[in-house]
């Protein structure tokens, strides 16, 4: 049975006042967990509909009375073929780019001439994501991370402190704010938003759930397509050298034994976490590096919306739900990303959630590949 969808988009002023609801035909919003969300919207390009979409303007989109995505265009292109109006197609991000354009500066209460060191924080992961957030991208933030002649570029108010999450340390320099934040959050099981608070934007962090009732098959309906991998991992074992030298240097050994019983093979890794300091710094990044070598499990999965079970309605982007592609295998996976495709002329909107990575997996050289780029990167903001 067909569910019933409704999709409505509104213009977003520079000032974050929400206007008239914007003529669009065509609409294409894909909502990211941990991830900057995209949209692009196509319109008749009309003398208002360039209007409210001119630089700094951007969109609030409502998916069935609730607000979905807020975010500002990023490109605009307007196509004429006659003397009528034309088309604009307009592009954007949510509003997480704002967070995701900031990088953490090692002593944000500095001026850039006087950087140095770590920014060295401990606590709750959602305490210290918050303050890397407020020290870097807040409103409170000092002036030296603003600029200057750009009074208006967005910042966020984050959110209170309900210090969820485990204890971490963590050191920051010059890394993406987006990243650090993933880094922090996805061992923590902990998601982040950004959501329009009349005229500001919210930053907040909340702790997303696992739905037992959220079950999806081939049998009951609500499984469109599914790949999954039964495979041993690349490293069962990670040897991680943190900071020090030598007989003095922080070295940790984190194993996935499971994984190592079960396909009778230990496979040992080197990993190399100079930048880290601390026992709990060295063992996090052990465990990512299993996380990354890691093949089992589910690889995409497109879910279908049902009358009983839908998006919004018993389960939620980064909620944990129950993949079954198979008589006897069943997987416990993270919902994260949304596809929402609306075409007003067909009065058609279709909303595919996602299980698992939504482009496909990485093969072995995209992962070592990634793995370099991180580790060129964590050397060049050590120096």
């Amino acid at each position: 049975m067909t569910v019933h969808r409704t999709l409505e988009i509104y213009a977003r002023d520079p000032a974050l006042v929400v206007r008239a609801p914007l003529p669009w035909t065509t609409a294409e919003l894909t909502l990211n967990h941990l991830g900057v969300g995209t949209w692009t919207v196509t319109m008749p390009a009309t003398a208002r509909a360039r209007e409210h979409t001119n630089p700094g303007w951007g969109i609030v989109a409502v998916l069935d009375g609730t607000v979905v995505l807020s975010g500002t265009g990023e490109e605009r292109e307007w196509v004429r073929a006659g003397r009528d109006d034309g088309v604009l197609e307009v592009a954007g991000a949510d509003d997480m780019a704002v967070v995701a354009g900031a990088l953490a500066w090692p002593t944000p209460s500095a001026a850039i001439e006087a950087q140095g060191g770590w920014d060295a924080r401990s606590g709750p992961a959602e305490t210290v994501i918050k303050a890397y957030v407020a020290a870097n991208i807040g409103v409170g933030r000092a002036a030296t991370r603003r600029d200057a002649a750009a009074p208006d570029a967005r910042e966020v108010v984050v959110a209170p402190d309900l210090q969820r999450g485990p204890v971490v340390d963590y050191r920051a320099r010059y890394e993406p704010l987006m990243d650090l934040i993933r880094n922090i959050a996805l061992p923590a099981g902990l998601g982040a938003t950004v959501t329009q608070n009349g005229d500001q934007l919210l930053f907040d962090v909340f702790a997303p759930q696992t739905q037992p009732a959220a079950t999806f098959s081939f049998e009951l309906g609500n499984l469109r397509r599914c790949r999954w991998v039964e495979a041993a991992p690349e490293s069962t074992h990670v040897i991680v050298g943190g900071d020090g030298e030598d007989s003095a240097r922080l070295v940790r050994r984190r194993a996935n034994s499971a994984a190592a019983q079960t396909w009778r093979v230990t496979t040992e890794k080197w990993v190399d976490a100079r930048s880290e300091t601390t026992v709990s710094g060295v063992e996090r990044a052990g465990d990512a590096a299993l996380a990354d070598a890691e093949r089992s499990g589910i690889v995409e999965a497109e879910l279908v919306d049902t009358p009983r079970l839908r998006y919004g309605d018993g389960y939620a982007l980064g909620d944990r739900v129950t993949i079954i592609p198979a008589p006897g295998v069943a997987f416990t996976d993270v919902v994260t990303a949304v596809a929402i495709s609306a075409d007003r002329g067909r009065g058609t909107v279709t909303v595919t959630p996602s299980v698992g990575w939504r482009d496909g997996p990485l093969t072995r050289q995209d992962r070592e590949l990634a793995q370099l780029r991180r580790a060129v990167s964590a050397l060049e903001r050590s120096t």
